[in-house]
């Protein structure tokens, strides 16, 4: 914008009017000056990229975010015909589809589009570089309305929508780990309203996840609703992860004992989304201690002392098992493995101490154990064989504890496996119950052959007596006497009781 010229050039004549005139003109150039440096200040401040155009196409005014966004050194570099940047720029949607010049944004406007947030990839054609831009525009126009230029605001999201790609990976991630948990997993709003179900829990209390989802969690008992809305409630106040064994109730109505997990679940800025349960059925290790105490009440009908063993064993049964402690882990099929869980605790070290690699793994697995674990592994990669399988691994303090683990390859429409997400459980007091079952059927075993070989010796004397009583009789009767005893009942070879005790 020229300057106006000074005051004194312009002066023709010294009259009243002339010099009214001039002194409006004067002020006008003020106010032009004034506004002139609020609309530097104003593109100066601007961190998007702005430029003003007239109607043929000339950029008036733009900022330096301007130049930046374009990938311009400055504005002096600044190519300031539009016609000229189809030589610099190629323009896509998405999907490279190249946008044609009439599409860009300034022709839109100077047509009289008003957009917002419309998204097009910008390729420098002299150094390939790419970038996304989200644009708005709209047209100016003068008192009657007629369209004397256009304004352009781009922003640069490029590092946005790569936060967004990244975010969908993780998101389909986490919902492949969720998915193919073995243990349910049902995530709730922060009102307690069920938002997400996954197969595992379809697959235990039998509603499917149309059914439940939006709708208060329908397997916690009715007598037990007030207890559960109290942990909610905690685990929203205390930001802690509760964990609680509650009886729930299937679709079908049967019930079940589970272990419960809950914990909170929060945004990108830590924002309370919600929470998550897992859960887990320890209904067959219910059963298994209800047949455990049967069983030692049979016993002790049986017999009337029992043996220190079946009291170490029933001890140990009584002991109320932790609460499920399951690891998901991903492994790249190299070296790494990146485990989800608390897996330094699980194995004895401190925070982060242990190794996240293969090798670590491998060396805690059992030496009996380590080549069936890999052929399994190889079955499953190489022919999709189900990676089912339990095997023994050292803690840091060297006892060995039992695992149940269970994996996935993850493969590409090409078949290949370029990564393994899989889970592992702690069963040890499992295996342990399942040990100390078998010493105490092996136990009642002994005790009932002492039983029986006692019979046996008992039946024997008896029968010993009742022939001595006949053999005394038999000499009385030959000598002439009446018989010593009376005469022997017998059934089955048996005598008879009453005489055994004379």
């Amino acid at each position: 914008m020229s300057e106006l010229p000074p005051l004194n050039l312009l002066l023709v004549d010294d009259s009243p009017e002339s010099l009214r005139v001039l002194q409006a003109m004067h002020e006008r150039a003020v106010e032009l000056r004034v506004n002139r440096a609020n609309l530097d200040a104003a593109l100066a401040s601007m961190t998007d990229a702005v430029s003003i155009s007239d109607a043929a196409g000339q950029l008036l005014e733009f900022n330096d975010a301007f130049a930046s966004f374009h990938r311009f050194k400055n504005k002096t570099e600044c190519v300031r015909w539009f016609a000229d940047y189809p030589q610099l720029l190629e323009v896509f949607l998405s999907g490279d589809k190249l946008v044609p010049l009439d599409q860009w944004a300034m022709p839109r406007a100077l047509r009289g589009e008003t957009v917002t947030n419309a998204e097009f990839t910008l390729r420098r054609k002299d150094t390939g570089e790419s970038w996304v831009g989200s644009y708005s525009f709209n047209p100016i126009r003068d008192k009657e309305g007629v369209i004397v230029g256009s304004v352009v605001v781009a922003r640069d999201i490029t590092e946005l929508k790569q936060m967004e790609q990244e975010s969908r990976a993780t998101k389909y991630f986490l919902e492949v780990i969720v998915a193919s948990s073995p243990m349910p997993i049902i995530a709730h709003d922060p009102q307690g309203n069920i938002t997400q179900w996954n197969p595992a829990a379809e697959q235990l209390l039998g509603w499917s996840a149309t059914a439940v989802v939006g709708q208060p969690p329908p397997m916690i008992p009715p007598e037990r609703q007030p207890q559960f809305r109290e942990t909610l409630s905690r685990v929203l106040k205390e930001d802690r992860l509760f964990l609680k064994e509650v009886p729930m109730v299937c679709q079908d109505g049967s019930r079940l004992y589970c272990d419960l997990a809950i914990g909170l679940l929060r945004g990108a800025a830590s924002e309370i989304r919600g929470m998550v349960a897992i859960i887990g059925d320890v209904s067959q290790r219910k059963e298994a201690e209800d047949a455990l105490r049967q069983l030692n009440i049979e016993l002790e009908q049986r017999v009337q002392e029992r043996t220190a063993a079946l009291h170490e064993s029933e001890a140990r049964f009584r002991i109320a098992a932790e609460t499920a402690n399951d690891v998901v882990y991903e492994w790249d099929l190299k070296q790494s493995i990146q485990w989800l869980g608390n897996i330094d605790e699980l194995l004895g070290f401190g925070p982060s101490e242990f190794p996240r690699t293969l090798e670590a793994w491998v060396a805690r697995v059992h030496p009996e154990d380590q080549a069936r674990v890999m052929a399994a592994v190889h079955a499953h990669l190489d022919g999709g064989a189900p990676y089912t399988i339990e095997y023994r691994i050292r803690r840091k303090d060297g006892v060995y504890r039992w695992w149940a683990a269970r994996g996935t390859a993850l493969r590409t429409p090409e078949g290949k496996s370029p990564r393994w997400i899989g889970s592992i459980t702690d069963i040890t007091e499992r295996k342990e119950s399942e040990v100390a079952l078998r010493e105490t059927n092996e136990a009642l075993k002994l005790r009932m052959a002492e039983i029986e070989i006692f019979n046996h010796a008992m039946v024997g004397r008896e029968q010993r007596i009742i022939a001595m009583k006949e053999e005394v009789n038999a000499l009385c009767k030959e000598l002439g006497r009446e018989p010593e005893y009376p005469p022997v009942w017998r059934e089955g070879g048996v005598g008879n009781p009453e005489m055994g005790n004379r």
